[in-house]
């Protein structure tokens, strides 16, 4: 909860005022870093133990849900570097090698993956399904400190957009 309120809040104000933000996570094998971004939390616990992503996605959805003059669309994508290729972890056909070594190029001056499967998410559910979706796709190999560790980089992505609830113009 401290870390959320730290520094994935600050994300959400910032993307609402249409700011591109990463949340970057990085340490030993084994250290917690994917407990600490993808827990997904239990019921029993009141979702105390829910991980940063999960928590910035209701917050998004919330704060969305809250602004009566705008209309939001919310994507996500989801893709790992592994052996220095890029791959989709969302391509419907991903575990028949589909959306594979993909390319990554610069468009008005920021980095993209090309080709990469983008899910609109009408929900903060629909998005973390997605997510868990990608994160059956990522590659995992034994290591000498964790025996369950992925041995990629993966990264998560969100897309928002905001429009004016009588406008058809869209604006990030």
């Amino acid at each position: 909860e401290l870390v959320f309120q730290d520094v994935a809040v600050p994300l959400v104000s910032e993307i609402f005022r249409g700011y591109n933000c990463t949340l970057f996570s990085y340490g030993q094998t084994g250290s917690g870093k994917t407990f600490s971004l993808l827990n997904a939390g239990t019921a029993q616990k009141n979702f105390e133990d829910a991980g940063l992503l999960p928590r910035l996605v209701a917050t998004l959805y919330v704060r969305a849900g809250q602004d009566a003059a705008h209309q939001y669309a919310v994507e996500c994508g989801a893709f790992q570097v592994y052996n220095e290729q890029v791959a989709d972890l969302l391509h419907p056909e991903h575990r028949n090698g589909k959306g594979q070594n993909l390319s990554v190029s610069k468009k008005d001056g920021h980095g993209q993956v090309d080709n990469l499967t983008w899910k609109a998410c009408a929900s903060a559910k629909e998005l973390l399904d997605h997510f868990a979706y990608a994160r059956k796709n990522v590659i995992y190999a034994e290591t000498k400190m964790n025996k369950a560790s992925s041995r990629s980089h993966a990264c998560f992505q969100l897309r928002v957009t905001r429009r004016e609830k009588n406008s058809t113009k869209g604006s990030v």
